[in-house]
């Protein structure tokens, strides 16, 4: 994340997934069935006094053995102690 003005920062957001195990059904393992993928996209912050607001985008890549899909994810962070 870079802060572009003193509220608003902006940055690239992502993760890797990767099944360990294999799939079962009926007690049997499905061999081959470990599915894998990795999602990247721009995210951008914009803080309300202490209040934050997320907004991410995620382009799912190289998806093998589940569904392939693009993400938009709306986060808001609110402090729940008081500042000291």
């Amino acid at each position: 994340m870079r802060r572009i003005t003193k509220k608003l920062s902006a940055g690239v957001n992502g993760d890797y997934y990767q099944q360990l195990t294999d799939d079962r059904q009926n007690g049997l393992r499905l061999a081959g069935t470990r599915a894998r993928s990795v999602n990247i996209g721009p995210e951008f912050k914009y803080h309300f006094g202490r209040t934050a607001v997320i907004l991410k985008y995620q382009k799912e890549m190289f998806a093998e053995n589940k569904t392939c899909g693009n993400s938009f994810w709306l986060q808001i962070g609110v402090p729940l102690g008081r500042r000291e």
